[in-house]
């Protein structure tokens, strides 16, 4: 058999770190993981420089899913001959251990290496949404802020950012900064009703604020205009309804009637 054959030869050469590498790779195809990673851990102390020992542990790992290890392998790889490839997998890998800041790292260095690889460029505005998304979840949106700011370098045409923006200001309470970025994302995707919807409640969350400084006739505009965007936004509709019913009965104390009646 293979194995023996090869077992033979490394008896009498012992220090061929391909022969150590090929008897790795027979025992990984026939998912000997142990083994294989014995023999192959042996090639590379031989050999540092035979990547493509590196490479079949870094799948090893992977596979089993023992991503650290499989990134030590890549790494190692990836430090004697870099591709786009290993680098974006590299970057999955952090990904997949929601690792976004690194994942972001090799995802751009991959993007350097060849600016037409469409993967890193893909899973790098996955992991500045996931990063963003997650850091807003956590109640620190102005790290969230800083964050999608930089993506935007990247990503200045991308619905995602403008929208995540949105949503950090808005979370940050800053309705006027949230509804620019969410009129942004509009510009580039109009179709997209999320945004509309987030528009619309800030703009009623902002007339709900006129409400209690009694500016009403400016909180009845604002939840007009939020009804322009959301028909269906039945709170601006209850606001409109309780800034009226305030406003006409000052009106009606102060002697103008006819301005209640209007009411």
């Amino acid at each position: 058999s293979a194995i023996a054959e090869l077992k033979s030869d490394i008896s009498s050469n012992f220090n061929s770190a391909h022969l150590h590498f090929w008897l790795g790779s027979v025992y990984a195809d026939i998912n000997q993981d142990d083994i294989a990673i014995k023999e192959l851990m042996t090639a590379l102390r031989l050999d540092p420089n035979l990547i493509i020992a590196a490479d079949r542990l870094g799948r090893i790992f992977q596979e089993v899913g023992m991503y650290r290890k499989a990134i030590d392998y890549y790494s190692k790889e990836a430090e004697i001959e870099p591709s786009s490839g290993l680098l974006g997998m590299i970057g999955m890998l952090h990904f997949k251990q929601k690792e976004y800041e690194k994942a972001i790292e090799y995802f751009i260095k991959a993007l350097k290496f060849d600016s037409k690889y469409t993967p890193a460029r893909t899973n790098a505005l996955a992991a500045y949404h996931l990063w963003a998304s997650e850091l807003i979840k956590l109640g620190n949106s102005d790290k969230a802020i800083i964050v999608l700011n930089d993506a935007l370098k990247l990503f200045s045409d991308s619905r995602v950012i403008y929208y995540d923006l949105g949503t950090a200001y808005n979370k940050n309470g800053d309705k006027e900064k949230a509804i620019e970025f969410y009129k942004k994302a509009l510009e580039i995707e109009p179709s997209f009703s999320p945004a509309k919807s987030d528009i619309a409640a800030c703009m009623n969350n902002l007339g709900a604020e006129h409400i209690k400084s009694k500016n009403l006739e400016k909180s009845i505009e604002l939840c007009k205009q939020a009804l322009e965007w959301d028909p269906n936004c039945w709170e601006a509709q209850r606001n409109i309804e309780s800034a009226s019913l305030c406003l006409a009965r000052e009106k009606y104390d102060s002697g103008s009637i006819d301005e209640a009646v209007a009411y």
